[in-house]
């Protein structure tokens, strides 16, 4: 009977471990291969669209070769849309932050017109005039903190320039009428901040906030009517633009993830 219990005892931890043997997994056959992290490395392309507006100034004086008979200066609200295209550069320092170039160009509408009086001595005088930005660019650095793989918040700052069209129309009692218009290439800076999210490892979307003081051009200075009185009309322009994008960044198509089983 003790044989026949020996027996059965080894019998069973044979068994048990041939059983185990065979319900032994190798993991090695079931790892999934992780799909690698988002970087923003890479040159880029894409288009914008958007609103702005802000303030046309006009600062104005009336003099002649002894004496300033007045001055002042006019203000009118603008407002307006505009659409166009970007290209950029940026790299990703290895960690969360992202340097970054770029240049872009748009169409613009953004318009206002202002009206003034005034008076000459005892001449009354009347006064208008009106500025169209006809189209925007800028060339500015970008800084970006990535707050998750594919979602990047960034400041930027540069150079601003853009396509100025304003005119301006007078009359004096017993002294006539002018007008004037004129075209000009207005620069500046501009400084802003925005958000763009990755939504494959080619496409990303944006939204942007820019401040840009395009500097002031001269309108017009002369002399006007028949009396020797000089005037001098400056226009000044600054706009706020929030715009929205899509870019295209160059690089491998998306990753496949691809389990092993």
């Amino acid at each position: 009977m003790r044989k026949i219990i020996i027996s059965a005892i080894v019998y069973a931890a044979f068994a048990s471990q041939a059983v185990a043997a065979d319900l032994r997994v190798d993991e090695t056959t079931h790892l999934l291969t992780p799909a690698p992290a988002y970087t923003w490395t890479g040159f880029y392309i894409g288009v914008n669209g958007g609103f702005g507006g802000d303030e046309f100034r006009y600062p104005v004086s009336v003099s002649n070769a002894a004496t300033t008979f007045g001055y002042g200066q006019g203000r009118l609200t603008s407002s307006g849309f505009l659409g166009g295209g970007q290209v950029g550069y940026n790299f990703q320092i290895p960690g969360y932050y992202i340097l970054g170039l770029e240049a872009d160009f748009s169409g613009a509408s953004i318009t206002g017109a202002v009206g003034a009086n005034g008076a000459i001595g005892d001449t009354p005088f009347s006064l208008s005039a009106g500025s169209t930005l006809d189209y925007f660019g800028t060339v500015r650095g970008r800084l970006g903190f990535a707050f998750r793989d594919r979602l990047i918040g960034y400041v930027t700052g540069g150079f601003a320039y853009g396509g100025l069209n304003s005119w301006a129309n007078g009359s004096a009692a017993g002294l006539g009428s002018f007008g004037v218009s004129k075209s000009n290439f207005a620069e500046g800076w501009t400084v802003g901040g925005g958000v763009e999210y990755a939504i494959t490892n080619n496409w990303t979307l944006k939204t942007e906030y820019l401040y840009a003081d395009l500097g002031s051009a001269t309108l017009f200075n002369a002399p006007i009517f028949a009396t020797g009185v000089n005037a001098s009309l400056r226009v000044k322009t600054s706009d706020n633009l929030v715009r929205f994008g899509i870019n295209y960044k160059f690089g491998l198509p998306e990753a496949l993830v691809v389990a092993k089983y």
